[in-house]
């Protein structure tokens, strides 16, 4: 993870690690050891990066959330990497979500590709997501809910958890009430991956799923 003060003046802020389920997560960072989260103070213009320790040996999954008390800005990306011997590093770039989404789109494409979909719950509530499933004609295929609790997260391959999707190209539209959730797409062929934002201020009108 990297992260720039884009200030005149120094910020603090505080990177936190959650589990799926929304529990504090001990992450092995390197040069500081096995921490639930750090606390960074950077003067004008000042910068940071720090790097996980995990392996395919002991592969965890979660998020973290960047909390801090003031509006300051802070500019920052997250790296996925795969190390895998004989062949060269293949990494994808993930810009901070800064914005919470109640009303989004997932474009997404399972035909040659693999669509995959990570969300994030940031509030102390719980929250259900109903979900619509169009295909590329914008008609709706099938209809799902998920549910996530406080601080909770998610993660998943579109074919794999949504057998609907398989074999298609289309998009998802996700209708979460309240504060919203972070959300991010991940798109997959062989060893080649990388990430895409999720669509909004779209003008349907819907009617969540029953």
């Amino acid at each position: 993870m990297y992260f720039v003060n884009l200030e005149n003046h120094s910020v603090s802020f505080q990177v936190l690690f959650f589990d799926d389920d929304g529990n504090d997560m001990s992450v092995p960072i390197v040069s500081q050891g096995v921490v639930r989260g750090l606390n960074i103070t950077l003067q004008t213009a000042g910068s940071i990066e720090f790097e996980t320790a995990g392996t395919a040996a002991n592969l965890q999954q979660g998020w973290a959330l960047l909390s801090q008390t003031t509006n300051d800005s802070v500019g920052g990306m997250a790296i996925f990497r795969q190390s895998v011997f004989g062949r060269p590093d293949q990494e994808a770039v993930v810009p901070i979500v800064n914005q919470y989404d109640s009303h989004f789109v997932l474009l997404f494409d399972n035909t040659s590709f693999t669509t995959a979909i990570a969300l994030a719950n940031p509030t102390t509530s719980s929250v259900s997501i109903p979900v619509n499933i169009r295909n590329q004609a914008g008609q709706i295929i099938d209809q799902r809910t998920i549910n996530l609790g406080s601080y909770s997260h998610t993660a998943f391959s579109l074919p794999d958890t949504w057998g609907s999707t398989a074999g298609r190209r289309g998009a998802i539209e996700f209708l979460a009430s309240g504060f919203g959730v972070g959300a991010l797409g991940l798109r997959f062929s062989g060893s080649a991956f990388t990430s895409f934002h999720v669509l909004e201020n779209f003008n349907w009108v819907t009617t969540p799923p029953q």
